[in-house]
Parts: structure tokens; C-alpha cells; sequence
């Protein structure tokens, strides 16, 4: 063998091994203990087992990936199969700032109307901390919420603003100056974006009521980005999705 062997020289061994498990089934074990069966006198033959060597390559899930780049060859055989590995690479640390406020505007300063009228704001900052190899996908460093509730007999109302920051999401391969990057710190991003929510609703006894929801109000797109440090910035949004404003409109009881 070759002082570093390919993923297909591997698959070989693999072969190899499980034929040799194959002959060392049939040849040896099934033929004693059919003889053993029978009551014929024999002789115990020694031989190798290499069934713990076959459970390790098993283990590394060989056989999946063989399958994989045998489908693939069999459906088009110009394909590439990429076989990755996850691993441990330490540990990561989480540290920030967190808070919630909430005030219900029943202040003698304040007209008397802006009793039934509550405010409230809650948010984080979070810096994570750890390996740059680390996969740390779909973490968003900031987000909030902030808005007003309106609460009188037996009518509600509530307008909710949500931010949500920056998204980093997968890694990605992008050439520049004619070089395909991967290390250079390209991912793919969903830009900070705030959606506007509001919210209605009437009971008409303590126990039936009416409800009208509005999710994203103004209809706010979700841009999805890719760069890295040295992309300019008209180039990077590459993806725009506009999903509409989303009605709901129910009955809710309690029994």
C-alpha cells in the first residue's frame, strides 16, 4: 500500500475483507459445524478472523459511501462525490447582554385615556467565541422585539415590531480573480431585517372570541447574501424572496 491511501483503495479493503469474512463463513464455520452436526469426527482448522477489522471500516460508514459513488457512477458517470467527515473541534463560548422592559402607561403625568395602553421592549447582543473552524451556521448575534398593546373592555389591539440580525449561514466556494475560495471567510448571510405584526381581537363573552392577525405587514423581503472580507458591497445580495403579508383570521373559545 502507498504511504497515504485514496478513498477508492479504501473501498477495496473494504471489499477485500468482506470477501475474506465470506470464504471464513462458508469454508471454515458452516463446513465445522455441519461436520459437528453429523457426528463426524474432525479436526479444528485455525484460522483468521477478520470480522473486527469489518466492523471498524463498517463503523466509518464505508459501505454508505460506497453505495453512494456507485450510484452516482451508474446515474452519470462525469459526477463528483464529495465524502465529508464532522468532527469535535472544541469548545465555544456564548457571552452578551439580554433584557426585557415592560410599562403600563398608568402614570398621573399621562392622560387618563393611556391607562389601557402598555409598551415594552426585549433584546439581546450574544458574541460567540470559538474555533474558526467550528460550523457555527444560523447563529444571529442580535435580535429584539419592541412595540404596544391597547386593552379595553373587551376589545385588543397590539403592534409588535421584530428585528432580527444578522444570520450567518453555510460556507461557501467563490471564485475570485479567477481562484475558486474556500478559506477566506465567504458564507452565505440572510440580511438584518424588522417585520411588522399587528394583532386584533374582540370577545364577545368570556368565552368566544374573534381574532385578526397580520404577519409582516409592510411585507418586508428576505435578502440572502453571499462575501467575504474583500467583496464589494453592490455585489452582494444575490437572492431576494418576498413572501407577502400573511392574514389570519379565527374564532377562539374557551370550554
Amino acid at each position: 500500500y502507498a504511504e497515504r491511501n485514496s478513498f477508492e483503495q479504501l473501498c477495496i479493503n473494504y471489499a477485500n475483507e468482506t470477501l475474506q469474512r465470506l470464504f471464513n463463513s462458508v469454508v471454515f464455520e458452516a463446513e465445522q459445524a455441519a461436520y459437528g452436526a453429523e457426528g463426524l469426527p474432525w479436526q479444528a482448522l485455525p484460522y483468521t478472523d477478520n470480522a473486527a477489522t469489518l466492523a471498524l471500516l463498517e463503523s466509518l460508514g464505508i459501505p454508505d459511501a460506497a453505495n453512494l459513488l456507485a450510484s452516482a457512477a451508474a446515474t452519470n458517470p462525469s459526477a463528483t462525490v464529495t465524502v465529508a467527515t464532522r468532527s469535535n473541534v472544541g469548545s465555544a463560548r456564548v457571552t452578551g447582554l439580554e433584557f426585557n422592559y415592560s410599562q403600563v402607561l398608568d402614570v398621573d403625568a399621562f392622560p387618563k385615556w393611556t391607562k389601557d395602553f402598555t409598551v415594552y421592549a426585549n433584546g439581546q447582543q450574544m458574541h460567540l467565541e470559538g474555533s474558526t473552524l467550528a460550523d457555527f451556521s444560523n447563529f444571529i448575534p442580535a435580535s429584539g422585539s419592541w412595540g404596544v398593546k391597547y386593552n379595553k373592555n373587551k376589545f385588543g389591539a397590539q403592534v409588535n415590531w421584530n428585528y432580527r440580525g444578522r444570520q450567518r449561514l453555510a460556507q461557501q466556494n467563490i471564485t475570485y480573480n479567477g481562484l475558486a475560495r474556500t478559506d477566506e471567510g465567504f458564507f452565505e448571510y440572510f440580511k438584518p431585517r424588522i417585520y411588522t405584526d399587528i394583532n386584533f381581537n374582540y370577545r364577545f363573552t368570556n368565552l368566544i372570541g374573534v381574532f385578526v392577525n397580520a404577519r409582516n405587514l409592510t411585507n418586508v423581503a428576505q435578502d440572502a447574501q453571499r462575501y467575504g472580507p474583500v467583496s464589494p458591497s453592490w455585489s452582494r445580495t444575490y437572492r431576494r424572496e418576498e413572501f407577502g403579508v400573511q392574514y389570519t383570521i379565527g374564532v377562539k373559545g374557551t370550554f
